[in-house]
């Protein structure tokens, strides 16, 4: 339910910030498996709003803004994981349906922080996978 979400979000934050800040070999080793392992079920956690309607609009927006994050900084940090074809795919597939879901009477709307985050996944993919 909720707290499984929230506990899945607050991880992908920790290892986000866990990316930027590791410099040792081993260090980078380990969070390079579980990085690779998140980065799959971040995309998960970006989907239309409704989808699991026992969130409400808040936590459902903080979801999607904190795997975007994720998302950004594991693609950039493309010397730690090294996405496939199939990543970058499934990647591109979550934020093309949340941004096709903007049908205003069925989803509240995709504000601007959500869009500037989809907006970065997409120039940090054609940056590190051209």
């Amino acid at each position: 339910g909720d707290d499984r979400i929230s506990l899945i979000a607050a991880n992908l934050h920790c290892v986000r910030v866990m990316a930027n800040v590791v410099k040792g070999q081993a260090e980078r080793e380990v969070l390079s498996i579980f990085g690779h392992k998140l980065l799959t079920i971040s995309n998960d956690l970006i989907y239309p709003f409704g989808r699991q309607s026992q969130l409400s609009y808040d936590r459902w927006r903080n979801q999607v803004i904190t795997a975007q994050g994720f998302m950004t900084t594991i693609i950039a940090k493309n010397d730690l994981i090294s996405l496939k074809g199939s990543d970058v795919s499934n990647i591109l597939l979550s934020i093309n349906t949340l941004l096709a879901s903007q049908i205003p009477t069925e989803h509240p709307r995709i504000d601007n922080i959500m869009y500037s985050t989809s907006c970065a996944i997409i120039i940090s993919l054609l940056k590190h996978y051209p």
